[in-house]
């Protein structure tokens, strides 16, 4: 998911940034861009660990698989 962010202001360790619907989002310094402005728009990308989600999948199926006995690592 990409959500777009304006930057509202910068101190020297955070820069806050808005919405379209207003709502600020505070992000530490070094997580910006180099040489990125006041008023520059950029985009989040949003990600959720997939890896841990096949992860529990393949000890569901493991688990299901052996019937009785489960697996907890």
């Amino acid at each position: 998911m990409e959500y777009s962010l304006t930057i509202k202001d910068i101190t020297s360790c955070k820069a806050t940034l808005k919405d379209q619907e207003n709502n600020l989002i505070y992000l530490p310094i070094e997580k910006l861009p180099k040489n990125s402005t006041i008023g520059q728009t950029i985009k989040l990308q949003i990600n959720f660990d997939a890896s841990n989600q096949k992860s529990i999948t393949a000890k569901e199926i493991l688990n299901e698989l052996l019937g009785g006995k489960k697996i907890d690592a």
